[in-house]
């Protein structure tokens, strides 16, 4: 498949596999994102991937909290807050 049938072919998941992917396939996603398109030129954004199911589940209830307030992620971990 080329590029242009697989961006005619994008679609969004909601459902997933219970299954961890391949440390190499993480890497290659991972090395595609840093050769992505920014805004206004700046540097590739950071990305920090979670697998952990806890983790996840964490992040989950402070994004449903988001509706009701704020929440400030960083990437810098003294920076997290929430009000």
């Amino acid at each position: 498949m080329d590029l242009f049938e697989a961006l005619k072919g994008r679609r969004s998941v909601r459902s997933y596999k219970d299954e961890q992917i391949k440390d190499e396939e993480l890497n290659k996603i991972l090395e595609a994102g840093e050769y992505a398109a920014t805004g206004m030129g700046r540097q590739s954004p950071k990305m920090i991937v979670v697998q952990d199911k806890e983790t996840i589940a964490q992040l989950s209830k402070m994004n449903a909290k988001r509706r009701h307030g704020s929440i400030l992620w960083s990437t810098n971990s003294s920076c997290c807050a929430s009000r």
